[in-house]
């Protein structure tokens, strides 16, 4: 047993009360971004308790503190549309410097071991999976960088979206839950000043750390990444299931990546723009030559953050080529539509994108 379950024992924290339910510390979970466990209840209710334990510095405290408060964000918009776990509860202890919140167990499967159950994928599985990625990216990143948007962060349900029986404009679940927003943050938020958080000390960790998986992070954290952030938001979670669209059709990541070092090499080089060129041209057979596809995933993968293909645009893509006519229309016609932000010819303005 490791001292900081140790410390959680002794100070009676492996037993919680939420709304007069005691849930007991069941098992120590991995993959979840710090010191996490699933907590049972006699009823065999879970919920799942992230800690804080010790904190070594203010930027940890703050942190932290601001992923309970982008948790706490999500649950009025989780009665629409479910893509965050909701918040139940943070608590300090009263002498020890121990924080911790209270989340609600989300059943299902990381995207991670769903893969690991899958073999050999046809276009279309692997189009319903990027597609459902984009859904909820499209969701919630109006408002939020997430910074750690990989296959292990995303919760598959057991329940399939209702694609087939949705309608343009339509508000669609895709299904899936993000989870560990341990390194996330609100851009607009370095604007105004945060009574609950430190947003300076954010927002100066962000320019001069970089975290979370980095084979998944896009080429702007080696330049000025809130300013990509801000202007563009999204772009880091449209390059994470690019990179992600990418390995499925081909079976291997486009870029042979294995440290930080090299990854900001071909960065700062330049060398990663015609790496990426030349890899998207070897995988237009496999995307059966689809003008649609091939300019979906082109864009997810610009170098450049700005001229980046948001995940709402490029969800809404997918829709309009699974269920819409789009891929009965003529090239000229696809292309002015993409060109154009899916707003060819011009649409009423009381018409919204379909997720």
């Amino acid at each position: 047993m490791n001292k900081d379950i140790e410390l959680i024992n002794l100070v009676k924290l492996n037993k919680i009360t939420i709304n007069d339910i005691i849930y007991k510390m069941e098992r120590e979970l991995s993959g979840n971004g710090g010191l996490s466990f699933k907590y049972i209840s006699n009823d065999n209710d879970n919920v799942f308790v992230k800690f804080l334990i010790a904190p070594r510095n203010d930027i940890e405290i703050n942190k932290f503190k601001l992923e309970v408060q982008l948790l706490e964000s999500r649950n009025p918009y989780n009665e629409l549309v479910k893509t965050t776990p909701n918040l139940l509860d943070y608590k300090i202890h009263n002498t020890l410097p121990i924080h911790y919140y209270i989340a609600e167990w989300i059943d299902g499967v990381t995207l991670n071991q769903k893969l690991s159950m899958l073999k050999n994928l046809n276009l279309e599985e692997t189009l319903d999976i990027v597609h459902r990625c984009l859904s909820v990216a499209a969701y919630v990143t109006p408002g939020i960088a997430h910074r750690d948007f990989h296959p292990g962060n995303l919760i598959f349900l057991n329940d399939e979206p209702n694609w087939d029986n949705s309608q343009p404009g339509e508000v669609i679940d895709p299904k899936v839950i993000i989870t560990d927003f341990g390194n996330a943050i609100m851009p607009i938020a370095f604007s105004y000043e945060d009574k609950e958080v430190d947003q300076l000390l954010i927002y100066q960790n962000v320019n001069r750390r970089i975290e979370g998986s980095f084979k998944s992070l896009p080429p702007e954290i080696f330049k000025d990444p809130i300013h990509a952030f801000l202007h563009n938001p999204g772009c880091g979670e449209a390059w994470a299931i690019g990179i992600l669209f990418y390995k499925l059709i081909e079976g291997e990541d486009i870029i042979d990546i294995n440290s930080i070092s090299k990854y900001a090499n071909l960065t700062c080089t330049n060398q990663i723009e015609k790496i990426i060129s030349d890899k998207l041209k070897i995988i237009e057979e496999k995307l059966d030559n689809n003008y649609i596809l091939i300019r979906i995933i082109q864009g997810l993968l610009k170098v450049d953050s700005l001229k980046r293909m948001s995940p709402a645009d490029a969800a809404g893509l997918f829709w309009d080529y699974r269920f819409g006519d789009l891929n009965e229309k003529s090239i000229e016609f696809q292309k002015k539509y993409i060109d154009s932000g899916r707003n060819y010819p011009p649409r009423r303005p009381d018409e919204c994108d379909c997720y």
